[in-house]
């Protein structure tokens, strides 16, 4: 890899890169859960992936891989870099199921990150008395790898004073850890019908309930004579990640042959987001949105 890979000069907001989980302090990286499924390394496809992986060899961070694999059994992979008392994870690999794609767990690890690739900062989470500066995460990192800070333009130079970070104040606050999946984001509503509903999806038997329904029965099939493949679901997923506010998975435990994957997708304006979604979806089938 290049050394230094620089973060795009525009603002972005925390919330196009990364999403929430349901497992507190765990953040996912968007775009990348379908990546992960599709091929070994797949994210090295991914701008911000490799922005971030690039960035953290270069300030000295330790990549541990592993993997796994035989010509009868699926192949798996993990890559990940520990850091500033969190970590980077992308786990992945060719088997149905279970999990897949980039990962951040811990506040400072995120917000390291969110500096790295120009993006807002989250809301002041419980626990933390400030948002730390990015010069404050680069000498705490510089001291933990005997690496000086990384100076690509976005550190000040000396005798400046550093930016206050920038926080993304119109987004929600973070969604409630709780043990139920289906808590709003925006309003905390617990029964998955509010306003702000965007889709339930089931990855396992490959359904989608909820405003983005429609556009998946329209656009999901890749081919018809297959029907909706584990494929089409993954590409649907991306598109919504992509268009709307807040995504995230989770295990459904059932009865035996009942269990499934489910993604849960929340937006702030539902027809906004739908019809982003739709221009997302026309884009991946090759359709005119306008037909």
């Amino acid at each position: 890899m290049d050394s230094v890979v620089k973060a795009p000069k525009e603002i972005r907001k925390w919330t196009k890169v990364f999403g929430a989980t349901r497992t507190k302090g765990v953040y996912s990286m968007k775009g990348t859960r379908a990546r992960c499924s599709r091929a070994i390394a797949g994210c090295e496809g991914h701008s911000d992936w490799l922005r971030s992986a690039r960035m953290l060899e270069a300030a000295g961070v330790a990549e541990d891989r592993s993997g796994s694999g035989s010509p009868v059994n699926a192949t798996t992979y993990e890559y990940t870099y520990v850091f500033l008392g969190g970590k980077f994870t992308t786990v992945g690999g060719d088997y149905w199921g279970g999990k897949h794609g980039a990962y951040v767990e811990g506040i400072k690890t995120l917000r390291f990150l969110c500096y790295r690739l120009n993006l807002t900062q989250p809301r002041r989470t419980k626990g933390e008395v400030n948002i730390p500066t990015l010069e404050e995460l680069q000498q705490e990192l510089a001291g933990l790898t005997d690496r000086r800070p990384l100076s690509d333009g976005a550190v000040p130079k000396p005798g400046e004073k550093h930016p206050q970070p920038i926080v993304a104040a119109e987004n929600p606050a973070e969604p409630a850890q709780l043990d139920q999946p289906t808590v709003c984001p925006f309003c905390s509503s617990t029964t998955g019908g509010c306003e702000h509903f965007f889709a339930l999806i089931d990855e396992t038997f490959a359904t989608v309930s909820g405003p983005a329904s429609d556009i998946f029965g329209d656009l999901a099939e890749s081919d018809p004579e297959e029907g909706v493949t584990a494929n089409d679901v993954e590409e649907f997923i991306t598109a919504c990640d992509e268009s709307c506010g807040y995504c995230w998975g989770n295990e459904n435990e059932g009865g035996p042959g009942m269990s499934s994957q489910e993604y849960w997708c929340w937006s702030e304006n539902v027809a906004r987001d739908l019809a982003k979604l739709r221009q997302a979806m026309c884009k991946v089938r090759g359709v005119d949105p306008k037909s």
